[in-house]
């Protein structure tokens, strides 16, 4: 994919994966903001899911802005575009209350509109195109819901396929043609939503063990999803599907594939086969031809989540065997562009590794993987930190 490609997509303005409470986003968010601006509106940052941002953020100087309403729960998985914040109060159709998605004002935390609706195990919403949309689902039916991301009004519904435990949608525009289209799936279907200023409609519609849990990535002319042991593509026009990897299990879970654009890579933290969690390299040519490069297992590959690109191509990752603060931290030299790892266990982010050398520029605390180890030096305070 050429730089033109990757240039045709933007975010003009998940469900539970990462429940991340306004009451903390707000304070880092405006921090960030207050030194490289830096929007955020998807999950891990853009539709290639790379976790990587220019913003940069001393967590020791973060200080409270203000707090979201709470009650009778908190809202999650907050997107950024602009001056706003847009996030949801997902009830998943307990009880008497509400779902409520809201706009709030980036700096003061003003609502400035909520819309309100009763469903069973609602998406959370994806932002793009002037719109918000998420998935609403009844016990008889399920639509799209596609509201004005300025005024929160209701455009319309798309009756999909797509029901229960839906994730949070891929909403991308092409930047020649003004095309917006949402990427919707569930455990077992995915779908393409055209979305017009007064109306939408299913493009297409493709079946698959997702597990649940992965949200479509945009990857080159394509969207890849994978579920434990089965990885797919499709053509993000015609539908048209690739089930480049099949082993031996399949069920429950999932991950969301993390893109490099500039490599042509991208990656899966995933269940390979019947044994531990892999994280597999793959290269893409286009919809026919994806490759497999390399794979990980064992000491930093986690499971549960994605892996994040570095601004020079290193890939980050959060294990599951050590806390920063505990364990050591190792460097690879598999390839050119997996040169970094270190292994940490929870959020917190009180320390920084360097390598001995320092080769890799962008050396900011993520977490890791590597393919070969060799000891470096670990150091607290006095280094930079990114979101």
């Amino acid at each position: 994919m050429t730089k033109s490609d990757r240039d045709r997509y933007t975010s003009p303005g998940m469900r539970g994966l990462v429940r991340i409470q306004i009451i903390f986003a707000a304070g880092a968010i405006l921090f960030a903001r207050s030194v490289v601006a830096d929007d955020w509106p998807y999950y891990q940052h853009d539709a290639w899911h790379t976790g990587n941002s220019s913003a940069f953020v001393n967590p020791q100087a973060l200080s409270l802005a203000w707090t979201a309403p709470s009650s009778p729960t908190g809202y999650s998985t907050p997107v950024i575009v602009g001056n706003n914040i847009y996030a949801m109060q997902n009830q998943q159709g307990f009880g008497n209350s509400q779902t409520t998605v809201s706009s709030f004002d980036l700096s003061t935390g003003a609502i400035n509109w909520s819309y309100t609706g009763n469903f069973v195990f609602p998406s959370q919403p994806g932002v793009g195109g002037g719109f918000v949309t998420f998935v609403g689902s009844t016990i008889s039916s399920s639509s799209l819901y596609v509201l004005d991301a300025i005024t929160g009004t209701l455009r319309y519904t798309v009756p999909i396929p797509e029901g229960l435990v839906s994730v949070m949608p891929t909403v991308v525009q092409d930047l020649i043609t003004g095309n917006v289209t949402a990427f919707v799936a569930d455990i077992s279907q995915v779908s393409a939503v055209s979305l017009g200023p007064v109306s939408g409609s299913v493009l297409w519609t493709q079946i698959g063990s997702f597990g649940g849990q992965s949200i479509p990535t945009v990857v080159g002319s394509s969207i890849v999803l994978a579920g434990p042991g089965q990885y797919y593509a499709f053509d993000q026009s015609t539908g048209a599907a690739n089930h480049f990897w099949s082993g031996g299990i399949s069920g429950g879970g999932g991950t969301t594939v993390t893109y490099d654009a500039a490599r042509h890579q991208f990656y899966v933290l995933e269940f390979y086969d019947d044994g531990p969690a892999t994280l597999s390299a793959y290269h893409y040519t286009d919809n026919a031809h994806i490759t497999l490069l390399w794979q990980r297992t064992g000491a930093g590959v986690g499971y549960g989540g994605s892996v994040a690109i570095g601004p020079t191509g290193n890939v980050y990752s959060a294990g599951n065997t050590c806390h920063l603060g505990a364990g050591p931290c190792y460097r690879g030299n598999a390839s050119a562009h997996f040169r970094f790892i270190c292994k940490w266990r929870d959020a917190r982010i009180d320390e920084q590794c360097y390598l001995d050398h320092r080769p890799d520029p962008d050396l900011r605390l993520r977490s890791g993987h590597a393919a070969t180890v060799a000891s470096v030096s670990r150091f607290a305070g006095k280094s930079e930190y990114g979101l």
